[in-house]
């Protein structure tokens, strides 16, 4: 009798036992918030529209394929396909903020096509999006929709040969009007987003970044700076002379508003954000998709007229134009002269070397290269 108490006993205590730890499993499960993207998704790449604001002439669809590779719904194989190649990168979520970094420019992937070709998914650095409804809206430009929406099933019939009108079954005339309501307003957009120019965010003074943002970071210039690397000549620069630039070079860090879903400016050294290269290449410089030769700035072929600044030791190429949807500019900063930006997150400023800063509008998106 007094045995058959132990047993009980104890298997009331094991059971005890058991659920603790099981509710201590379930208590320290990680909590999923973010929404899983995965699926197969249609956008139109000649238009940055949604589909009822678009006209359907000249429209190019591309498929674009997301696939979750881990349980936080936070990262992502991605694969984007036109219609004579495709192009395969890694996506990255965190709120609702996107990083994703693609083999090729969606521009490379339809041969000869000479239609507009105004989105580019190649590289998606730091931008908001929205997911709902099977509707994912990036930095509220790019519509693509899930194959299993009512538009995602028609832009896959488009995108295998069907016609645009055949399929939406809607009058070129109801189109082209609303095309044109949602033109003019996204013009008036992109001309108050763009009006915080170049100078306002890359090209500051160094005096009021060191007033109103004080660096502890920043690394002692002047004669205690000492590196093998010679100084870069910014006058040759000007003038389209690159030599003075010829080496290894390496990206460090890259920011921009948000970046991570962080308040105001933020910067990371995080290695899956440092997917850059930064070459001497074809008479110019480039960081794979930004070239700058000469008073030339290029981002997907087209080219930009650049206007130069030198200031407290630096130069600054830039595009400074209202009317251009995004802004380009590549910033130079010699041995010893300080970078005029305010540091966070465990990045600093190393002014024991040349330094060159790769800058565009779209979130104001840098990154940051130091001469080896």
């Amino acid at each position: 009798m007094m045995k058959s108490r132990r047993t009980l006993r104890i298997l009331v205590g094991l059971v005890f036992i058991g659920g603790f730890l099981l509710a201590g499993c379930q208590k320290i499960k990680p909590k999923v918030t973010q929404p899983d993207l995965t699926g197969t998704y249609y956008y139109d790449v000649s238009n940055q529209f949604s589909v009822g604001q678009n006209d359907g002439q000249n429209d190019l669809i591309h498929v674009f394929y997301i696939r979750r590779t881990d349980m936080t719904n936070k990262k992502y194989d991605v694969e984007e396909k036109g219609s004579h190649s495709f192009s395969e990168g890694k996506m990255t979520v965190d709120g609702n903020i996107m990083n994703m970094h693609l083999s090729k420019s969606s521009k490379n992937l339809d041969g000869n096509f000479a239609g507009a070709r105004n989105a580019d998914i190649k590289k998606v650095r730091a931008l908001n999006f929205t997911f709902k409804n099977g509707l994912l809206i990036i930095n509220r430009q790019i519509f693509m929709y899930n194959d299993k929406s009512d538009n995602g099933r028609k832009l896959g019939k488009v995108f295998s040969g069907y016609d645009w009108d055949d399929v939406f079954q809607e009058s070129s005339a109801t189109r082209k009007s609303s095309s044109t309501q949602f033109s003019s307003s996204s013009n008036k957009m992109s001309s108050n987003s763009n009006s915080s120019a170049v100078s306002s965010s890359i090209s500051s003074s160094t005096a009021q970044a060191s007033s109103e943002h004080p660096n502890p970071n920043k690394v002692a210039s002047g004669s205690d700076v000492k590196s093998s690397v010679s100084s870069m000549d910014i006058n040759s620069i000007q003038n389209g002379d690159y030599s003075t630039l010829k080496g290894n070079w390496e990206e460090v860090a890259v920011s921009g508003s948000g970046l991570h879903g962080g308040q105001g400016l933020q910067w990371s050294k995080d290695p899956t954000d440092l997917s850059s290269n930064m070459k001497i290449e074809n008479g110019g410089i480039s960081d794979g998709d930004i070239l700058l030769n000469g008073n030339q700035i290029y981002e997907g072929g087209a080219p930009n007229y650049a206007d130069y600044a030198a200031e407290n030791g630096t130069l600054t190429a830039s595009t400074d134009n209202d009317d251009n949807p995004t802004n380009y500019a590549v910033k130079f900063y010699p041995k010893g002269v300080p970078i005029d930006m305010p540091f966070n997150n465990g990045v600093a400023d190393d002014t024991s070397t040349n330094r060159v800063i790769f800058w565009n509008s779209s979130n104001n998106y840098s990154e940051l290269f130091k001469q080896q």
